[in-house]
């Protein structure tokens, strides 16, 4: 596989991962009647939690699903297609439900404390 066909197929796995991703929180939050949607406040402090934590403090449960994501990807760079992202393990697209503030002040607090 040439580096540009190994990009697209990244390219690919990471768009596929991104829109299960969506889909899942979507059809975990609640529409509201002029189209924005509420995520629940327990799944919000999940997703924080996550996202402020290192590998390394992630409970065990949580670090297989980020290596069954990561042996999807090894594949990709092995020349083999995995298959789909699996909805409920896509680590990388919880950030999207918090955005870049959260995720940047998690990260700068992390910093502060080590």
């Amino acid at each position: 596989m040439t580096d540009k066909e190994l990009r697209e197929a990244l390219a690919e796995y990471t768009h596929d991962a991104w829109s299960g991703w969506m889909e899942y929180l979507f059809s975990l939050s609640q529409t509201n009647e002029n189209g924005s949607v509420t995520i629940t406040v327990s799944l919000v402090d999940r997703w924080t939690r996550q996202l402020c934590a290192n590998y390394t403090e992630l409970p065990e449960g949580e670090k297989a699903s980020n290596r069954k994501e990561a042996s999807r990807i090894l594949a990709i760079v092995a020349g083999h297609r995995p298959v789909q992202p699996d909805v409920k393990t896509r680590h990388a697209r919880e950030e999207a439900g918090l955005g870049c503030a959260t995720r940047w002040a998690c990260r700068d607090r992390t910093r502060r404390e080590r």
